[in-house]
C-alpha cells in the first residue's frame, strides 16, 4: 500500500494516531542471530510483535491483522508472533487476506486465525495472507467500506504490517475513524451500541521493508534478507568474474534509499556505489574508472560496482547501470558485465590468437619446449572446436616449426604425434555426444534459488514473473528450469512457437488463475525466436501478457548469477569422474588414436570420437540458423527431446475439466456414472526429496489421460482408514518444488493388513498402483504380487518408483532424493571447512545418514575432497585406521593445514564415529586437533535440488504412462483388469544408459535383505580414485565405454 514513497516518521506517544513498533539497536532488549533467510529479520519481527499485542492489550477483544505493500521476508513471522500472542492474551485474532483491498472487501476475506493456522509458516518468506497495493484505500469511500467491514466483525485492534505507505494509510483510516463512523452512522448502515461500542480504533505498526528506509527504526523487517539475497548472487558472481578477469556492474533495490546498495558494498568489498542520498560529483566517471584501473594494476582479478535503482547525479539525472558500462568501456579496456538481481583457479579466456594459425603454431611450440604431447582441454563447444583444428593441424604444424628450425630432427620425431581428450564444461550444456556437461548442474542450482526466491513475493502479490535464462544456441536450461520450477510457459530456440503465441500463452495463464494459481512462471532462453528467426525477448512476453490480460507482469533476467557460486554435488562428482577417464584416455592413446571427449551417458562414463561429436555440434547450429527445426531437435538428442515432452505433457496445456465423482448404496465408486479405472498412488518408506514432484507428474499425465487419480494420505496405513482423496490438476499446484512427503509417507509394509487392503482397492475401483518410496515401497510391491492367488484384486499392474535420500534400493543405481541429500552434506562439508579457515592443523569427522549403505559417504568424501570415507562395504580395522592417521599427519607437515574424514553411520559397530574421533584425536595430538560433526536428518530436508525434481518428474510421467498402456493392454471388456505375470509388477530405475521397467522378483538375486541394500553397487568402483585424489597409492580401472558415434541415443 503506497501512499507516499519517501521514507516517514511516524511518532510513538501514548494519543498518538498509530503506534509504530520500531526496532532500535540502542535501546533493544532482545538477542539477535542469523539463520535460513535471516533469523535477524524473525526475530525483530517476533520481539516488535510482542510489543504490539501489549499496546492494545486493554481492548483485547479481537485483532485484526494484514500485510500490506511490497512484501518483505519475515512477515509471516510477524503474523503467527501477533495470532499467537493475541490467543494468549484470550482475544480472537482475524486473518485479513489481501492487505487493505481485504479490509474493503470484507466477507470470507476475514479468516479467524486458531493456534495450528499459523504453524510451519516462520520460514517461510512474502506472506501467506497475501498483500496488495490497493488503489480504493486511497479514496474515502474505500475507508468507509473498510471501516464497516470492521465494526462488523467488532475489530478495533488493528495491526499493519507494511512498509512506510501502508503505515501512513493506517494514521490516516485512525485519524478519520471518528468522521468515518459518523457517516456510517447517518445512513443507518451502523447502529448506535455500534457507534458507542467502536467509537475508538487502535492502530499497531511493524515496519516490514527491504530497502529499510521508514525513520524510527535502524532496521526493518525484511532488510535483512533482501542483503542475504543480494550477497549471495555477489558471492555467484565473483566465482565467473575472477576467472575472465571481469568487473561487474549490479543493481540492486532502493529507489528512494541507498541502505541495501551501501551495506552490500561494504559487505562485497565494492569499488564503487551509487546511492540516492549521495549523488557523486561531476567528473565520477573518471575519478571510478581511476580506482577500477589502480586495483587491477594491483592484481585484483574481479571488480564490483554497485547501483541502486534510485541513484542521481548532483544535477537529479538518473544513474543506470548502462551509463556506468558506458563510462567504464570507454575509458579502460576493462571486460565489463551488467547483472540486474564455479569459475576456475587457472584462469579462462575467449582468446582471439588461437583462431588464427599463426597463434596454434606458437602453441605448438611451446608444448613441445615443456616435452607435452598429452594435452586435456576443458572447455564448452567452441574450446574442443579448436582443440580438434590443434590435433588434425598438429603435423603440419611441426614440419613449418622444423623448417623454421625452431625444433630440432629429434625433438620433431619424439613429439610426432598430440593425444587430445576433451571434457565438456558449459552451463548451456549444448555438445553433442553427452547427455550433461559439467556446469549445468550447477546453472540449473542457480536458477532454481532464484525461481524459489522469486516465488514467495510472486504468490503474495498474484503475480507473473518472466525470467530470461541464459542459453543463445541451445534451450537446455531454459527447458529443465521450465520443468523444475512448473513453468506455464517456457521459449527455446530449438521450439520456436507458432504465430498466435502471445493469445495460446496468455489462455494458458489465465487457465491456471481460475484455478487459484497465485504465481504464473514464464521462462525465456536468450536466444529464443519465433519461426521466421526474429528473436522473442522478455519484453515482449511481459506486453503481450500485459496487453492482453490484468496480470501484473514482472521481468527478472538472471544474467552472469547463473555461471557462478559454488559447483553441485553432481558437478563434482562428475567432474572428478571425467578427470580420471580423459587422464585413462590419454594413457591408453596410441600413435593412431583420434582426439577424444569423455563425456556421461545416462550414468555410465564414455569416451566419443572428438571429430564426430564436433560434427555433429556444427550441424545442429547450422540447422538453427537454417530454420530446420526439427533436424536441430533431432540432433540435439533423445535426452533433449524427452524432456520437451515431458513439458509439454504437464505443463504446456489447458488443465482438462475434473471428473465428476459419486458413490453409491454399495459403496463403489463412479466417474462420470461409469466404472472407473483408477490409479491410486502412495508414498512408503522414509521421505525423500522429490517425491512431491514424481507425485505431481503421476498425477498430472494420468489426468491427461483420462485416468482417475487416487492419491492416497501416509501409505498403507492411510488407504486403510480411508485417508485418501480424488486429486485435481490444481492438487498438485505447488508439489514440485517442496521437500519431503506433501502425502505424507509411512514405512509400514501390508503384509499385516491385506484383507482390508483388498477391501479397499475392490471399494475404490483400483486397477493399478503406483508407490513412491524406498526399500519399503520396493518390499511393499513384493508382498502384493506374491498374494495375488489369494487376492485377485492384487491382480493389477503395480510400479514402484524408487525414492531413498541413502540411495539403497536394487535394481537403479539412482534413486530419487539422494541427489539432494548428497548436495546437503557437501553444503555442510564446505560450511565446516570455511569455519576453521582461521584455525591451523584441524580434522573434522562427520557422520553421514546411510543405514548399511555407503552411497552418501562415498560420494560426498568425493565431491568434498576428503581424506578419508569409512563404510560398511569396505571392511577396515585399527591398522587401516592408525594408517589414516599417519597419512594426515605427513598431509598436514606437508602444508596442508586441514584434513576431512567423513564416515557412514552403520560403517562399524565398534569403530563407530566418536570412536574414530577419539583414536584421531590421540594418535595425532601432537600434529592436528580432531572435532566430530553428526549430520543427522537435516540431509533428508530441504527442497529438491534441480536434478531431483526433474528426475523425479521423468519418471513419474514414465511410471504412469506404463501403467496406463498395461491397463489398455489387459483390459476385459467390463473394465476389469487381471495381470498375473511377473512383468506386470516392476521397479522402474536408472541403469547405465536409460530408465528401465524391471519385475521387483527378478531383483531378489541382487539384493541384501539382512542390509536392504543391493549386493552389487556401481559407486564401490569410484572407492579407488576417492583414494588417489586424497594422495593414496591406488588402482584405478577406467570405467568408460567407447561409443564410435556422437549419438547418445
Amino acid at each position: 500500500m503506497i501512499f507516499q514513497k519517501h521514507p516517514v516518521c511516524i511518532a510513538k506517544s501514548v494519543d498518538c494516531a498509530i503506534l509504530s513498533i520500531v526496532f532500535n539497536r540502542r535501546n533493544r532488549h532482545y538477542s539477535m542471530a542469523h539463520v535460513i533467510y535471516s533469523r535477524q529479520d524473525t526475530i525483530s519481527a517476533l520481539a516488535t510483535i510482542e510489543e504490539a499485542s501489549w499496546s492494545v492489550s486493554h481492548q483485547m477483544k479481537n485483532i485484526g491483522v494484514l500485510t500490506s505493500g511490497a512484501d518483505a521476508q519475515g512477515m509471516n513471522a510477524a503474523v503467527r508472533s501477533v495470532v499467537r500472542m493475541g490467543l494468549n492474551f484470550g482475544a480472537r485474532v482475524f486473518l485479513i487476506m489481501e492487505g487493505y483491498q481485504g479490509l474493503i472487501d470484507g466477507g470470507s476475506q476475514f479468516e479467524e486465525a486458531h493456534w495450528n493456522k499459523v504453524s510451519k509458516i516462520i520460514q517461510l518468506g512474502g506472506t501467506i495472507i497475501g498483500s496488495n497495493i490497493c488503489k480504493q484505500f486511497l479514496e474515502r469511500e474505500g475507508r468507509l467500506k473498510a471501516a464497516k467491514n470492521l465494526i462488523d466483525k467488532e475489530i478495533v485492534n488493528l495491526i499493519v504490517i507494511g512498509g512506510g505507505g501502508s503505515l501512513i494509510g493506517a494514521n490516516l483510516f485512525k485519524e478519520e475513524w471518528s468522521d468515518l463512523l459518523n457517516e456510517l452512522a447517518e445512513k443507518e448502515q451502523i447502529t448506535k451500541t455500534q457507534h458507542t461500542t467502536f467509537a475508538h480504533l487502535h492502530i499497531a505498526g511493524i515496519v516490514a521493508s527491504i530497502d529499510n528506509d521508514f525513520c524510527g527504526t535502524d532496521m526493518t523487517i525484511g532488510a535483512d534478507s533482501a542483503l542475504h539475497r543480494i550477497l549471495e548472487s555477489v558471492d555467484a558472481i565473483v566465482t565467473t568474474a575472477v576467472s575472465h578477469q571481469r568487473t561487474f556492474v549490479l543493481e540492486v533495490m532502493g529507489k528512494y534509499c541507498g541502505y541495501l546498495a551501501l551495506v552490500a558494498a561494504i559487505a562485497s568489498a565494492a569499488e564503487w556505489v551509487f546511492i540516492p542520498e549521495d549523488p557523486p560529483d561531476d567528473g565520477w566517471e573518471d575519478e571510478m574508472c581511476q580506482k577500477l584501473e589502480a586495483n587491477r594494476k594491483q592484481g585484483r582479478r574481479l571488480c564490483i560496482v554497485i547501483v541502486a535503482e534510485g541513484a542521481i547525479d548532483r544535477k537529479g539525472k538518473p544513474i543506470t547501470t548502462d551509463d556506468v558500462k558506458n563510462a567504464i568501456k570507454q575509458r579502460t579496456e576493462q571486460d565489463t558485465r551488467v547483472t540486474i538481481l564455479g569459475g576456475t583457479i587457472i584462469g579462462s579466456n575467449i582468446c582471439k590468437q588461437f583462431l588464427e594459425r599463426e597463434g596454434r603454431l606458437k602453441a605448438a611450440k611451446n608444448l613441445i619446449d615443456k616435452e607435452i604431447v598429452n594435452l586435456i582441454v576443458i572447455g564448452g563447444g567452441g574450446s574442443l572446436i579448436g582443440a580438434n583444428l590443434f590435433k588434425e593441424e598438429w603435423s603440419d604444424l611441426l614440419n613449418e616449426l622444423a623448417e623454421k628450425e625452431q625444433i630440432t630432427k629429434t625433438q620433431h620425431t619424439t613429439f610426432a604425434h598430440l593425444h587430445i581428450a576433451g571434457i565438456v564444461a558449459s552451463i548451456d550444456n549444448d555438445f553433442c555426444g553427452t547427455d550433461m556437461t559439467i556446469g549445468a548442474d550447477s546453472a540449473l542450482h542457480r536458477i532454481l534459488e532464484s525461481v524459489d526466491a522469486i516465488v514467495t513475493t510472486a504468490v503474495s502479490h498474484q503475480r507473473t514473473f518472466v525470467l530470461e535464462v541464459m542459453g543463445k544456441y541451445c534451450g537446455y536450461l531454459a527447458l529443465v528450469a521450465a520443468i523444475a520450477s512448473a513453468a506455464e510457459w517456457v521459449f527455446i530456440p530449438e521450439d520456436p512457437p507458432d504465430d498466435g503465441w502471445e493469445d495460446e500463452m496468455c489462455q494458458k495463464l489465465e487457465a491456471n488463475r481460475k484455478q487459484g494459481r497465485r504465481l504464473c512462471i514464464v521462462i525465456v532462453a536468450e536466444g529464443a525466436i519465433d519461426r521466421k528467426g526474429k528473436p522473442i525477448t522478455t519484453d515482449d512476453v511481459k506486453n503481450a501478457i500485459k496487453q492482453r490480460t490484468e496480470q501484473d507482469t514482472r521481468v527478472t533476467i538472471l544474467g552472469h548469477v547463473q555461471r557462478g557460486g559454488n559447483p553441485s554435488a553432481f558437478d563434482r562428482v562428475l567432474a572428478c569422474r571425467m578427470g580420471a577417464e580423459a587422464v585413462a584416455a590419454l594413457r591408453d592413446a596410441t600413435p593412431d588414436s583420434s582426439a577424444c571427449v569423455v563425456s556421461l551417458i545416462g550414468n555410465m562414463a564414455a569416451r566419443l570420437p572428438l571429430m564426430a561429436c564436433v560434427n555433429r555440434t556444427l550441424k545442429t547450429s547450422e540447422a538453427l540458423a537454417a530454420g530446420n527445426y526439427k533436424l536441430a531437435l533431432e540432433l540435439r538428442g533423445k535426452s533433449f527431446n524427452n524432456n520437451l515432452e515431458i513439458y509439454r505433457k504437464l505443463n504446456h496445456r489447458i488443465p482438462p475439466e475434473a471428473f465428476h465423482i459419486s458413490g453409491d448404496d454399495t459403496n463403489q465408486f463412479r466417474i462420470d456414472g461409469k466404472q472407473p479405472q483408477v490409479i491410486a498412488v502412495l508414498n512408503v518408506g522414509a521421505p525423500a526429496a522429490g517425491m512431491n514432484a514424481c507425485v505431481r507428474a503421476i498425477t498430472r499425465t494420468l489426468l491427461a489421460d483420462a485416468f482417475p487419480v487416487l492419491l492416497v494420505n501416509e501409505g498403507f496405513e492411510g488407504l486403510v482408514t480411508d485417508k485418501v482423496f480424488f486429486a485435481k490438476w490444481a492438487s498438485v499446484a505447488n508439489y514440485i518444488s517442496q521437500g519431503a512427503s506433501l502425502l505424507g509417507t509411512k514405512r509400514t509394509t501390508p503384509e499385516d493388513n491385506l484383507d482390508k487392503i483388498a477391501e479397499q482397492f475392490s471399494k475404490y475401483s483400483i486397477t493399478g498402483l503406483i508407490l513412491v518410496g524406498g526399500f519399503e515401497a520396493f518390499m511393499s510391491i513384493k508382498i502384493l504380487s506374491a498374494a495375488r492367488e489369494k487376492y485377485k484384486e492384487f491382480c493389477i499392474p503395480m510400479v514402484v518408483i524408487p525414492a531413498s535420500t541413502i540411495n539403497n534400493i536394487p535394481g537403479t543405481e539412482l534413486s530419487l532424493g539422494s541427489d539432494t541429500g548428497l548436495n546437503s552434506i557437501v553444503h555442510a562439508c564446505d560450511t565446516i571447512n570455511q569455519s576453521a579457515s582461521g584455525i591451523r592443523k584441524r580434522v573434522f569427522i562427520i557422520e553421514t545418514m546411510g543405514g548399511y549403505c555407503g552411497y552418501l559417504a562415498t560420494m560426498a568424501a568425493l565431491a568434498s575432497g576428503a581424506d578419508s570415507a569409512y563404510i560398511n562395504e569396505e571392511e577396515f580395522g585399527i591398522t587401516e585406521l592408525k594408517d589414516d592417521v599417519f597419512h594426515l599427519i605427513d598431509k598436514i607437515k606437508g602444508g596442508i593445514l586441514r584434513g576431512l574424514v567423513i564416515i557412514n553411520e552403520k560403517a562399524n559397530k565398534n569403530y563407530n564415529s566418536d570412536f574414530i574421533k577419539r583414536l584421531y584425536s590421540e594418535e595425532g595430538k601432537e600434529h592436528f586437533s580432531s572435532r566430530l560433526n553428526v549430520l543427522g536428518h537435516m540431509q533428508q530436508g530441504g527442497q529438491p535440488s534441480p536434478f531431483d525434481r526433474n528426475y523425479g518428474t521423468k519418471m513419474g510421467v514414465k511410471a504412469a504412462m506404463w501403467i496406463t498402456n498395461q491397463i489398455r493392454e489387459n483390459c476385459h471388456c467390463d473394465n476389469s483388469i487381471v495381470v498375473v505375470s511377473a512383468h506386470s509388477a516392476c521397479l522402474l530405475g536408472m541403469n547405465k544408459r536409460k530408465l528401465e521397467f524391471q519385475p521387483v522378483t527378478w531383483l531378489d538375486a541382487k539384493t541384501n535383505y539382512s542390509k536392504e541394500i543391493p549386493k552389487d553397487q556401481w559407486w564401490m568402483k569410484l572407492r579407488p580414485l576417492l583414494r588417489i585424489l586424497a594422495m593414496y597409492k591406488s588402482e584405478y580401472l577406467t570405467q568408460s565405454v567407447c561409443i564410435d558415434d556422437a549419438s547418445t541415443d
